[in-house]
């Protein structure tokens, strides 16, 4: 979206606006990949889809070997 700086300042204000922020926090909604328990919890489901956790840091442990075959997994798959 190109704007120049006082048209940018009054998206800003509009976009701060708790009015804004309320309509747009209505229109949200849930993802997919979790659904709502009956307690109230958000459970994951099923999701035949690809996805990547890494660990937040590196330390010697489990996580050492998943380091070390994730960068080779992910080269053999996209040089392929």
């Amino acid at each position: 979206m190109e704007m120049n700086y006082i048209e940018y300042l009054k998206y800003v204000e509009h976009v701060l606006n708790e009015k804004t922020i309320g309509e747009y926090a209505r229109q949200m909604k849930a993802f997919g990949k979790f659904k709502e328990s009956k307690d109230g919890l958000w459970e994951p489901v099923p999701y035949s889809g690809y996805t990547v956790i890494t660990p937040a840091f590196r330390s010697p442990s489990i996580w050492e070997e998943a380091c070390e075959y994730l960068p080779r997994c992910l080269r053999d798959k996209f040089e392929a």
